[in-house]
């Protein structure tokens, strides 16, 4: 997935704060971890992906940090690659 930056450089005050978080796929993977789901051929992946969390648990419990973005790219794209996978033409 690319992310595309603004090229807006000026800060604008909102009267509420932004927290970024990926609980609900950290969900999703969580739901495939469980035994029923051992024939599931998402299984192992939820199993890694569930691991990259607990690693890294800013990514689940939310963050308002934009800092953090740029720090946890590469398991931004791990984690949100298999939900928005690229198109190629």
């Amino acid at each position: 997935m690319k992310i595309i930056k603004s090229n807006i450089e000026t800060e604008v005050e909102l009267p509420l704060q932004l927290n970024i978080s990926f609980r609900k796929v950290y969900d999703l993977y969580e739901k495939y971890t469980h035994e029923s789901y051992k024939g599931h051929p998402f299984y192992s992946s939820a199993l890694e992906m569930v691991k990259l969390f607990k690693q890294h648990p800013e990514l689940n419990d939310g963050f308002s940090d934009y800092s953090l973005l740029d720090k946890y790219e590469e398991e931004i794209e791990l984690v949100l690659n298999p939900l928005f996978p690229n198109l190629y033409f």
